[in-house]
């Protein structure tokens, strides 16, 4: 048994704390990660996740646990070394969708350490802001010790390995240095094109943004026949180049919200939980907001064609950007600007955007307009759409 597993005792673990109080119990979890029993390792990393990284959250015990996890990856010979790791992004970034689409960069990291260091009482979780987070920023801290581990993954045989490696590696600017050669390497040589892709996009977010120097190559990429490279060279782009970046990469991003529904073949893209279609809207609206005179005109495009998990995201970012203040009492359809009538047009014959969780509803009342798709129709003067029939995703 490795040294650090022999001292697991020595660490005051009922000293530290959970989501559900003193860790004590954390131990015998960590070393039933080694138990040869299948079932009981999966029983102690699903306990763990609900301990350590609850829906997110970080607490004191969480970091102490880092090093133990990171031991089990490292070791060619554990189980469950790809689970482990997404416990290990986990515990770094509570959820990647909450770094992107502007990835991390130093000037944030040392922005986080800063309000760390200046407020008198650090926010234990409690669903608050990372930002103010202590435990979530030493969680990141334990975490990034193990990046020498994560490049090393990039030659492993296991190709979901080598993914799962990929995308953890794209969250840690302060070893950009050392990892960006490996990724370029994996990029340009990796047998799975998934993981070449999602190598290529780790670079991107790994630079700083306005950062040149991988143009090249991520315009290549924009340019190939295969869809991950292209996708992922867009998001790269968009994220290096916000919001100088032309129609074509924002076209790349617009056709990914309809267009790669079911995710590359073979391997998933690993990025925003797997879900490359909210990450193009999200890049879009983020591109909209800096500026860019593209994204407008292809988020409303797109709107009609996306499946709801998506258009309600679109279709409230639309009429946040149309509608600055709200249409008064006795407002009119023909007195909209042009913007805004294309946006009540766009958002009254997507049907999909109706669908979830009441957003559209609350969002178009807040705006002084029609709260379902039928009024909205008539206040648009448009022919009022047939009742949906329920499908098995309601």
């Amino acid at each position: 048994m490795r040294e650090i597993w022999q001292n697991i005792h020595e660490i005051d673990w009922s000293g530290l704390t959970h989501c559900y109080g003193p860790a004590d119990d954390v131990p015998p979890l960590l070393m039933a990660l080694r138990s040869p029993n299948q079932s009981d390792r999966q029983s102690a990393l699903h306990r763990l996740y609900g301990k350590i990284c609850h829906q997110g959250d970080r607490f004191a015990a969480s970091a102490e646990a880092v090093p133990f996890f990171l031991d089990l990856v490292a070791d060619e010979d554990a189980p469950d070394r790809l689970e482990i790791l997404g416990l290990l992004v986990s515990l770094a970034l509570g959820d990647d969708t909450c770094c992107l689409p502007h990835g991390i960069t130093l000037a944030g990291l040392a922005q986080w350490r800063n309000e760390i260091q200046d407020i008198k009482h650090p926010v234990v979780n409690e669903h608050q802001d990372d930002r103010y987070d202590i435990h979530a920023l030493r969680s990141y801290e334990a975490v990034a010790l193990g990046v020498p581990v994560f490049q090393r993954l990039l030659t492993e045989s296991d190709s979901l390995l080598r993914l799962a490696a990929v995308h953890a590696l794209a969250w840690f600017p302060q070893y950009s240095a050392t990892s960006i050669p490996d990724l370029l390497r994996a990029a340009e040589k990796d047998v799975d094109p998934t993981v070449a892709a999602s190598a290529l996009l780790s670079v991107a977010l790994l630079a700083a943004p306005g950062d040149r120097s991988f143009d090249g190559l991520l315009e290549s990429a924009l340019d190939s026949k295969d869809m991950a490279n292209r996708k992922a060279a867009a998001f790269g782009l968009a994220r290096l180049h916000a919001p100088t970046v032309d129609g074509r990469i924002v076209d790349e991003l617009a056709s990914t919200m309809f267009g790669w529904c079911g995710g590359v073949p073979g391997l998933m893209f690993p990025f925003w939980n797997s879900d490359p279609i909210s990450y193009a809207a999200y890049s879009l609206m983020m591109l909209e907001s800096e500026g860019n005179p593209y994204a407008f005109e292809a988020m409303l495009g797109a709107l009609p064609r996306l499946t709801h998990h998506v258009a309600h995201v679109v279709g409230r970012a639309l009429l946040e950007i149309a509608f600055e203040a709200p249409v008064g009492p006795d407002g009119r359809f023909v007195d909209l600007s042009a913007r805004q009538r294309d946006v009540v047009v766009a958002i009254a014959t997507a049907s999909e955007a109706w669908r979830t969780t009441g957003e559209i509803s609350k969002l178009a009342r807040s705006v002084g307009l029609p709260d379902n798709m039928a009024d909205l129709c008539r206040f648009a003067g448009l022919a009022t759409p047939p009742p949906r029939r329920p499908t098995e995703q309601d």
